[in-house]
């Protein structure tokens, strides 16, 4: 099936004679885990697999890019709010005409016209690019900041529902109860992820924070008029905002301790500016916590390995 796959698609496996699983019961090593590459960047990629199982059966595999795939893509635009469509009108009319044979030539006339009607936008940079971000990364990266834990908000919904019937003013649980279900139930599942969804716009994650208001207020058996803040002081629980700061620095320094961490020199050795090389316009996990430890005079370097 395998061979089938990467004949029909055309795909190159980059694997070395090196093993890349230890079965625990058995101890024995095979290669099970595969990279694969299309014939364009093949040539231009190094596989290693590194010797230290860093507590997993698997062990890290490391791809290079032997060459400099880096380029800059001009992103220069038209300002249409300047444009002058008179003129780009009088342009189309004396160029399209019935000697346009083809598309291209059409096409070709029709950018002509535009250039000559329609300004530039002012002070565009040109945007880096990196070999492993495709337009389909980029189309999946849009969706998941529209919708971040979309099927966690779907569970959250029906989690809230078993805390109603549970909750029951008459022969329901107690307070102290409903919030143990509340932490176990749902904000569990709000907690799931959350240190990746948790770069996501702040107004896309706002459409959680109802799951979180309303499950305090079946819990403590409030009001729906009952301020926000009074909520979070007899419950003592946080906003999600702040719950998914503190997962997130107990992530970071938990990372920081775990030097043989395979994700410990991604984040911690590598400059910020990677970080920000695909787009500067959305926030990310790294360059937002290491903003509040900068803030709050918090040193990651005291922290024993």
């Amino acid at each position: 099936m395998l061979e089938e796959l990467t004949a029909e698609n055309d795909l190159i496996i980059l694997n070395s004679e090196e093993q890349t699983f230890v079965h625990s019961a058995y101890h024995s090593t095979s290669a099970i885990d595969l990279a694969v590459a299309s014939p364009s960047i093949a040539t231009e990629c190094s596989w290693a697999a590194r010797s230290d199982l860093c507590g997993s059966d698997h062990f890290p595999i490391f791809l290079n890019f032997t060459s400099n795939f880096s380029s800059n893509v001009n992103t220069t635009s038209f300002n249409f709010k300047k444009a002058d469509w008179n003129r780009f009108g009088d342009l189309c009319k004396l160029s399209l005409d019935d000697s346009v044979a083809d598309i291209e030539q059409f096409t070709s006339k029709l950018l002509d016209a535009a250039r000559l009607s329609i300004p530039f936008h002012k002070g565009t940079k040109n945007k880096t690019c990196v070999p492993w971000f495709t337009q389909e990364c980029r189309q999946a990266q849009r969706k998941y900041f529209k919708t971040p834990s979309l099927e966690n908000f779907k569970k959250c919904l029906k989690a809230l529902n078993l805390l109603r019937v549970v909750g029951h003013t008459d022969w329901g649980a107690d307070r102290a109860t409903l919030l143990k279900l509340y932490r176990t139930l749902v904000r569990s599942k709000l907690d799931y992820g959350s240190v990746i969804y948790g770069s996501a716009k702040k107004h896309v994650l706002r459409a959680l924070d109802p799951i979180h208001h309303q499950g305090l207020r079946i819990a403590l058996e409030a009001f729906r008029t009952s301020p926000i803040k009074s909520l979070y002081a007899v419950a003592g629980e946080p906003s999600l905002e702040h719950r998914r700061m503190k997962l997130a620095f107990n992530y970071v320094l938990k990372l920081k301790s775990l030097p043989r961490n395979p994700c410990h020199e991604v984040v911690f050795d590598a400059p910020l500016s990677d970080f920000s090389a695909v787009t500067k316009s959305e926030p990310n996990l790294i360059t937002n916590t290491f903003e509040h430890f900068k803030n709050a005079n918090i040193s990651l370097n005291i922290i024993d390995k």
